[in-house]
């Protein structure tokens, strides 16, 4: 977690910069002695449907400045599958979570027109926290005309259907249906997170967040659907669009992102998180091999008509956000890189721009200036099959 305002006292700024040099070092060190003691032999090819993990993190750290407010932080863990045939899935599903998936294959399978025999399914899960706080954090009683504090905690389930193979047998659509259940509120623990890495990191204590969103429930539904589009043997184009649904956000997006490296396959590694409003991104594809290198550059646009963030609470009166106003239309803009470390290791970062995702009920102050564009970052480490 980084500051609510740039960090103005010089021990303070170099603690929290050694801080920030070494998780970030550690992480890149990790993936790559990890990567070192794997077999540098020929790496095996992956059996249908097995699974690998990745890990997963967003914070407004990377931004200039390290303003801490907003989308302030995210963390992930998920679970990654290379898929197997619809027929395989469907004939062998075990397990509730299995069956899950091949149901949902099969009905993403009729409402895409697909054929059977030549779909992939995957089913993945995760688990994620993402916080969100006002720009002044030093206020015990936050601001009525800013975003409250909130924390989400939640499970999710994802399955992904891969069909319309190309003259190469790659997959050229990806269909995805990801729910997601869990709670909003004190019990998703992100003011807890956040003073404890304030704490350790020595910079600013929140004081406001025995004023958050209250508990309750969150249940989201999101679909998306991805087109492949090569455009010659160092550049693909990836178009999406996308509805979510629940009672944490209501929106329907679209976008796209274009990739330049060799070797592309699949539908991208990095897929930023649902942090209130989708991010420009497309689900990974699997866990599988692919680029050892490429770079990325996305676009998303979003009409939304419910933000739980800004909006407030569904089932109680949120006094909090009494004075802002959500934006019906949303857009976010990446850049970033993947590259594989290793024979069986991949880390990807992306830079994320935000437009402004509210507004004041009220004129604006004499010298009071309001962020147009958030700024934050996303990095992953994942194990590849």
């Amino acid at each position: 977690m980084t500051p609510l305002q740039p960090i103005r006292d010089p021990g303070v700024r170099m603690r929290w910069a050694r801080t920030t040099r070494q998780a970030l070092l550690w992480l890149v060190l990790g993936g790559g002695v990890l990567a070192a003691h794997a077999q540098p032999a020929t790496v095996p090819q992956p059996s249908d449907d097995e699974a690998t993990w990745a890990l997963q993190w967003e914070n407004d750290l990377f931004a200039r400045g390290r303003t801490d407010r907003h989308y302030t932080n995210g963390i992930r863990i998920l679970r990654l599958r290379t898929g197997q045939t619809l027929a395989q899935a469907q004939a062998s599903a075990g397990g509730w979570v299995q069956a899950y998936g091949s149901r949902t294959g099969g009905w993403l399978c009729r409402v895409g027109d697909c054929v059977p025999g030549q779909a992939q399914v995957a089913v993945d899960t995760y688990g994620a926290q993402n916080m969100y706080t006002p720009r002044n954090l030093r206020r015990a009683v936050p601001s009525l005309d800013d975003r409250p504090y909130a924390g989400w905690l939640y499970l999710g389930n994802r399955t992904r259907l891969m069909d319309l193979p190309d003259a190469q047998g790659e997959a050229s659509r990806l269909q995805v249906l990801d729910l997601s259940l869990g709670v909003v509120g004190p019990s998703a623990g992100a003011g807890a997170v956040q003073r404890g890495w304030h704490r350790l990191v020595g910079a600013v204590a929140p004081q406001g967040w025995g004023h958050q969103l209250r508990d309750e429930p969150a249940v989201q539904l999101v679909y998306t659907q991805v087109r492949r589009l090569p455009l010659g043997p160092l550049v693909d184009v990836l178009p999406h669009w996308r509805l979510s649904a629940g009672n944490v956000l209501v929106s329907a997006a679209a976008g796209g992102q274009m990739r330049i490296g060799r070797d592309l396959d699949g539908f991208g590694h990095l897929e930023p998180m649902q942090s209130a409003i989708a991010t420009a991104g497309t689900p990974a594809q699997s866990a599988r091999r692919g680029s050892p290198l490429y770079a990325f550059a996305g676009f998303e646009a979003r009409a939304v008509a419910r933000n739980i963030f800004i909006d407030g609470n569904t089932f109680r009166d949120s006094p909090a956000t009494r004075f802002i106003t959500r934006q019906p239309l949303v857009a976010d803009a990446s850049l970033g890189v993947s590259m594989r470390i290793g024979s069986q290791w991949r880390i990807s970062y992306a830079h994320i721009w935000r437009s402004r995702e509210f507004s004041q009920d009220r004129p604006q102050l004499p010298g009071e200036r309001l962020a147009a564009v958030q700024r934050y970052g996303v990095i992953q480490l994942q194990r590849e099959q």
